[in-house]
């Protein structure tokens, strides 16, 4: 089974990855860089106005404060018509590749210090991450280790917590859930189906199905087993038509 391939339609994470690494040796022309991006499949229908506003983003154009942690990573020359990488574009690019999802981590900073962004503002400092389900059950006050030092919650807001070093009080152990590898939906329909085929069919003709399917006799008398199981403990077997 080959699944279908699904190319994604304008993701602008991307695009804003590839012009940081674009502009991070030489400067490129606005218009034409545009125009290099379209000539891709994933960007052949990308709006002007879309690829303008990554690009306000990447030169630090940002809606309102909350972005003020953000650095302004490229200069838009809007009279040139120019884009040019700022100090440590290249690097950035080199280090930052690949597109990862958004888990609902938590930042973790600490309360009272500010670092610069590079754009005049402050920021507080990011001391790393934590996961939703382990902020949920924290509470203001609680110690945790995270790195080499203990930390105490001084706040808890909607996307970061806020702590204060806590030197040398033991602290709880902070943990993380790891993301599982999805499966294809064709890949399910398929196990679905043939599974619909076992369960439905007498002994004799369910073997001969498994059996054509590439399945061994201790493997076929597994399967038969593990299906009829789940029929005595629920009633069902969940198949491409039935949950």
């Amino acid at each position: 089974l080959i699944e279908a391939m699904r190319i994604p339609q304008n993701p602008l994470d991307v695009l804003a990855q590839q012009t940081v690494a674009a502009v991070a040796l030489d400067a490129i022309d606005v218009d034409e860089w545009f125009e290099t991006v379209r000539r891709s499949a994933p960007f052949a229908t990308l709006p002007r106005s879309a690829y303008d506003a990554t690009l306000d983003l990447l030169s630090g154009l940002y809606p309102s404060d909350e972005f003020a942690e953000l650095r302004p990573r490229i200069v838009w020359d809007r009279v040139g018509g120019m884009l040019t990488g700022r100090p440590g574009a290249q690097r950035l690019a080199v280090t930052s590749g690949g597109t990862i999802p958004d888990r609902g981590l938590f930042g973790v900073f600490m309360v009272g210090s500010e670092t610069s962004t590079g754009s005049g503002q402050a920021a507080p400092r990011r001391v790393g991450e934590l996961d939703e389900e382990m902020v949920y059950e924290s509470r203001v006050g609680d110690v945790f280790a995270l790195g080499a030092t203990s930390w105490r919650i001084e706040d808890i807001t909607h996307d970061r917590v806020i702590v204060s070093p806590a030197f040398g009080q033991p602290g709880k152990v902070p943990f993380w859930k790891g993301d599982g590898i999805g499966r294809p939906a064709e890949l399910g329909r398929a196990i679905g189906e043939f599974t619909r085929e076992i369960s439905s069919a007498t002994d004799e003709v369910a073997r001969a199905r498994a059996l054509t399917g590439g399945l061994d006799p201790r493997a076929i008398n597994n399967l038969v087993a593990f299906i009829d199981d789940q029929r005595k403990a629920t009633g069902h077997v969940p198949t491409d038509r039935t949950l």
